[in-house]
């Protein structure tokens, strides 16, 4: 039974993930994948720490509304 939620969970994350912007999910995939600093990730960017943090918090409300629907969490 715990591999099939944990199945799910990946293929609902990879789903998440292949529908975003290609910029939005490099982003996300640099911190959350990568663990890349933001302060990086901002620099290569060209925008503020701020800016990319703002972003990544957005990402993350997304991702967890996107697992709601799905009744993954």
């Amino acid at each position: 039974r715990q591999m099939c939620i944990r199945d799910r969970l990946r293929t609902a994350i990879n789903t998440f993930l292949s529908e975003l912007p290609e910029k939005k999910r490099i982003l996300f995939l640099r911190r959350y994948w990568f663990l890349q600093p933001v302060k990086e990730i901002a620099k290569d960017y060209g925008i503020t720490e701020k800016t990319a943090s703002m972003r990544l918090a957005r990402l993350r409300e997304k991702l967890q509304q996107y697992l709601q629907e799905k009744e993954l969490i």
